[in-house]
């Protein structure tokens, strides 16, 4: 078997995988759970401050926020990896048992996100470059934990013995699909903005994207994250798949195994 990843062949899994209702309904249960969480967190009182002075509290409650939001992502998210992995098992999960396999891997794609989410953040402060290849070398991190069920420091060394020597190609998937994902926040941007025109133009109106008040905004950021969601989980558990096949190419250790 071929040791490169065929790319054509993996972006056109990733978008096929990514329009399946199952995935859909969980991808909503992310971004919805989501944003629940934080109307529930500023109905309760938490609101930055805009006045001088309130710095550091403002940092305690993004802080709070992100933490909170973060658990239901991670749920929603690892539901999702299971549910494209075991459909190219051809033994799909249904939406209530990918939400419960999720749910007993949650503590592992939480300290992964975590993991990706500051290594990314510190090498893009270093400089861009180096954040995006912290970004590609750790893409599949997230599937690697909800499938193999490792802890978060040894997903890093599972996904760079995973991506050796094939960054290349899973840069030639990857951004591809960035790409694709960017379009659709615009496309919602753009939609949102004829249904409910902002003075100003464009920065107003993506300022207000994360306005929670505001009927029209919270069914665009709801679009675009479902969209978002469904679309990277199904991206990176194509990758892992791919990635994995390497190290078995006799396929004599299934997939499937997990979800025993």
């Amino acid at each position: 078997m071929s040791d490169a990843i065929d790319v054509p062949s993996a972006l056109r899994a990733s978008l096929v995988r990514s329009v399946d209702p199952v995935l859909l309904a969980l991808s909503l249960v992310g971004a919805g759970g989501g944003m629940l969480v934080t109307l529930a967190i500023h109905a309760a009182g938490l609101t930055p401050s805009l006045s001088p002075g309130h710095g550091i509290s403002n940092y305690g409650i993004t802080l709070l926020t992100s933490a909170c939001t973060l658990v239901v992502s991670s749920l929603a998210h690892a539901a999702m990896v299971l549910r494209v992995a075991s459909r190219e098992q051809r033994t799909p999960l249904s939406f209530g048992a990918a939400l419960a396999a999720g749910f007993s891997r949650l503590h592992l794609v939480y300290g992964a996100q975590v993991v990706v989410s500051f290594a990314t953040g510190v090498g893009i402060a270093l400089c861009f470059l180096p954040g995006l290849y912290v970004a590609l070398l750790l893409a599949v991190a997230t599937a690697v934990v909800a499938i193999e069920r490792v802890g978060p420091i040894e997903a890093v060394s599972r996904c760079q013995a995973l991506v050796s020597g094939r960054l290349g190609a899973i840069a030639l998937v990857v951004l591809p699909i960035w790409l694709v994902i960017a379009i659709v926040l615009v496309a919602c941007v753009a939609v949102a903005g004829a249904l409910a025109p902002s003075p100003g133009g464009l920065m107003p109106l993506l300022r207000e994207m994360g306005a929670l008040d505001q009927p029209v905004m919270i069914g665009a950021m709801l679009v675009s994250r479902t969209v978002y969601g469904a679309i990277w989980a199904a991206t990176i558990t194509v990758l892992y798949l791919r990635l994995r096949e390497r190290e078995m190419p006799t396929q004599g250790e299934r997939i499937a195994e997990v979800f025993e």
